[in-house]
């Protein structure tokens, strides 16, 4: 079900479309650094990479099985109070507050290199 998920997300949503998220994404961190474990942040958090969002829930890129356990067990809702962490501003605002709107839940996902490098 996951790989399906990442197959539509990767056929569906290029990367151009998701420039609000990994702009959300990187707001969330630089969030994440001062208000959650830094050196969580670091090990695990740094190495995400969004891949999209489907049906409300962002799917964010991790490298391997134990960092995709550790954090959605760990970090899910730390990441969602980060990404709701102040209003979105700058040229970028407009489509930052539909694409912020739109996630309710995070959810971590092991993909391959190939499949977070074709969304970075």
């Amino acid at each position: 079900r996951l790989r399906e998920a990442q197959a539509h997300l990767k056929a569906h949503h290029p990367a151009a479309a998701d420039q609000p998220l990994h702009t959300l994404w990187r707001r969330a961190l630089a969030r994440l650094e001062t208000t959650w474990d830094p050196q969580a942040v670091r090990a695990y958090l740094q190495q995400a990479t969004p891949l999209g969002a489907e049906g409300g829930v962002l799917l964010l890129a991790v490298p391997d099985v134990a960092a995709c356990q550790w954090l959605n067990a760990r970090a899910r809702g730390p990441v969602l109070t980060a990404l709701a962490g102040g209003p979105p501003r700058g040229k970028q605002a407009a489509a930052l507050a539909n694409a912020l709107d739109a996630i309710k839940d995070v959810q971590f996902v092991v993909a391959r290199n190939s499949d977070a490098a074709s969304h970075a």
